[in-house]
């Protein structure tokens, strides 16, 4: 279901208003998301996902503020399409909670590596080890991992 058409045109009378409804219907919808600029005539919203280099996530929306009607406006900037699994729990599934996940990954990776395992067999091991990072976890990431241990291990 795309639920950004739910989102189009709906009206705040303040900024804190708004900020509480974007706040409540992301962790509704199983996402976070963050204020990436905000100035007196918008607030641009993005799915906590954009700032990871990995995920990129390109969901956005744009809440537009009109002086003569004295209230903001939102605007999707893409469909409600997400390129990373949706957690309905996002209240136990905070940003914290997954850096700290996605460094357990990486320190997984390394460990494997370590043992002689291959990158395919660590990314089938991983994928199902850690579900939420489905979409981050490949070829490429693992090996782009084992070289940035292997760069910090030469460098010392």
């Amino acid at each position: 279901m795309n639920t950004s058409k739910i989102l189009d045109n709906q009206e705040f009378n303040n900024k804190s208003v708004l900020n509480h409804f974007i706040k409540e219907y992301s962790n509704k919808n199983g996402f976070n998301m963050v204020i990436k600029n905000s100035n007196s005539k918008a607030i641009y919203y993005i799915c906590d996902y954009k700032s990871d280099n990995n995920i990129r996530c390109n969901f956005s929306i744009v809440a537009y503020h009109s002086n003569l009607l004295d209230n903001w406006k939102i605007k999707t900037k893409t469909d409600n399409n997400h390129n990373h699994n949706i957690d309905l729990d996002i209240n136990n599934n905070t940003l914290s909670s997954q850096s700290f996940n996605k460094q357990n990954l990486i320190d997984n990776i390394i460990l494997m590596y370590k043992n002689g395992f291959k990158p395919s067999f660590i990314e089938i091991k991983l994928k199902n080890n850690y579900p939420v990072f489905k979409n981050l976890i490949s070829k490429k990431f693992i090996y782009d991992n084992i070289r940035n241990f292997k760069k910090r291990e030469k460098s010392r």
